[in-house]
């Protein structure tokens, strides 16, 4: 029963994640001036490490962003959901490949 209850929450606090991270996303899709790839700076802000932050740090960061976005764990949330998943997903991929890059 208690672990029910613990998925349930875990579940709660994931989608409440999503939804609340979409919006400012939602924004800036629609903004033409907007570049397809993002800068370094907002990689960082992506990630949630800081500027100049060592190669372990952000593939740590990154690890952690994909486990918490993953779509395959939304499997049984609503198609929305899943393609806000899917969205951030791309996201986070493209700040650490940038970030990656900047040392190799």
């Amino acid at each position: 029963m208690l672990g029910k209850i613990f998925a349930f929450f875990a579940i709660g606090l994931f989608l409440y994640r999503l939804i609340a991270r979409a919006k400012p996303m939602a924004r800036s899709i629609g903004s033409s001036a907007t570049p397809k790839r993002q800068t370094k700076r907002s990689a960082y802000e992506i990630l949630e490490v800081q500027p100049g932050a060592d190669q372990q740090t952000i593939r740590r960061a990154y690890q952690k962003k994909i486990q918490e976005y993953h779509p395959d764990r939304l499997h049984t949330a609503a198609d929305e959901l899943q393609k806000l998943a899917e969205k951030r997903m791309k996201e986070i991929n493209q700040a650490y490949e940038q970030l990656s890059q900047r040392d190799g």
